[in-house]
């Protein structure tokens, strides 16, 4: 179980701006999480004065793949037509990888908050899920009868055993209250066998109560 770096922070701890790795270019795939009046907005990726050219945040899926402008670690998030560009978002990329995706959250006023995930962790394979725990409190889940506790900021790979022929696996959530674990989402998941999947355990904001969100994907973008 891996830590994410704080969830709710502008912008993840500055490193050095060199890359490791191979030199084929990187990759930033994006979702959104709780923008208002989201739809059809244009973003751009800047790197100094050289930009992406504009694309839209979903928050039901992956963006496609976007370029990342240049060759240094980082990156500004905006809105195209600005000079020079109002940086809505800071993305600090790690030494590692060259896939990444990029969570983009509300923060004060019309800023916005950037949560960096690995993509191409060598670990994370077709036939896994990542769970990733983007809530403030400990969350807990049986997956198939694999019982596993998720804590504030934790990022998981779970790989499901299938039992007999069945296509699918019985998944429960809980969150703790007063001690004892309360079940708050139950659902049937398929196996994967050429896809992996996303899930996204966080607070809805009109409820206060724990959800998740999951997303599911092939991963030939993160070998091209």
């Amino acid at each position: 179980m891996n830590r994410l770096a704080l969830i709710f922070a502008v912008c993840l701890p500055a490193l050095a701006t060199a890359r490791e790795g191979s030199s084929k270019e990187t990759l930033l795939r994006f979702t959104s999480f709780g923008l208002q009046e989201n739809a059809g907005v244009e973003y751009v990726v800047a790197a100094g004065e050289v930009q992406t050219p504009p694309f839209t945040i979903p928050d039901n899926g992956f963006s496609p793949p976007v370029p990342a402008p240049g060759e240094g670690a980082v990156l500004a998030l905006g809105k195209p037509g600005a000079t020079p560009l109002r940086s809505l978002a800071t993305i600090t990329l790690p030494e590692t990888g060259k896939r990444f995706l990029v969570l983009i959250f509300p923060g004060k006023g019309d800023a916005l908050k950037a949560v960096l995930v690995r993509a191409d962790d060598p670990a994370f394979r077709p036939g896994h899920v990542m769970i990733l725990n983007l809530s403030t409190e400990s969350l807990a889940s049986d997956l198939g009868g694999k019982k596993l506790r998720f804590d504030p900021g934790s990022q998981t790979i779970f790989r499901p055993r299938r039992k007999d022929d069945l296509a699918n696996y019985q998944v429960r959530f809980y969150q703790f209250r007063e001690g004892k674990p309360k079940i708050f989402a139950a659902n049937l998941w398929p196996y994967f066998d050429k896809k992996r999947a996303f899930i996204f355990l966080h607070t809805d904001p009109a409820s206060g109560s724990p959800t998740y969100r999951s997303i599911d994907e092939f991963t030939d973008w993160v070998q091209e």
